[in-house]
């Protein structure tokens, strides 16, 4: 199980679920449910407030608006050539996404992607 500090937040995931639970509270706040086909494999916080997951089966890393927990809209689908979506990081303002196929993708959501 992965998980990350968003504020007074923790956001985990655990197979088709992201759960974002309050630490003051200690107790489950909001729950995106089926957010990927498949399992979840990786979530990355944003300075934008957004969070992106990355799937199993579908092959997406979706953006997701943190307020609302909905999709911003803005998503990426790999190919088969790359698999799925297995980490997801940051580095130096780049989004940098492994894939099941031992790829490694430096990725803009505006372009797509890239090796």
């Amino acid at each position: 199980m992965e998980i990350f500090s968003f504020g007074t937040e923790v956001i985990d995931k655990n197979e088709w679920l992201i759960k974002i639970n309050n630490l003051e509270k200690r107790s489950i706040v909001s729950a995106i449910s089926q957010a990927h086909n498949g399992a979840i494999f990786s979530l990355l916080t944003t300075d934008k407030g957004t969070l992106l997951s990355g799937g199993g089966k579908d092959r997406l890393i979706i953006e997701w608006d943190l307020s609302t927990k909905e999709k911003s809209g803005r998503n990426i689908e790999l190919t088969n050539e790359y698999g799925s979506c297995r980490a997801i990081t940051d580095l130096d303002g780049k989004l940098i996404v492994g894939t099941t196929n031992n790829s490694i993708l430096e990725v803009d959501f505006n372009l797509a992607f890239y090796k």
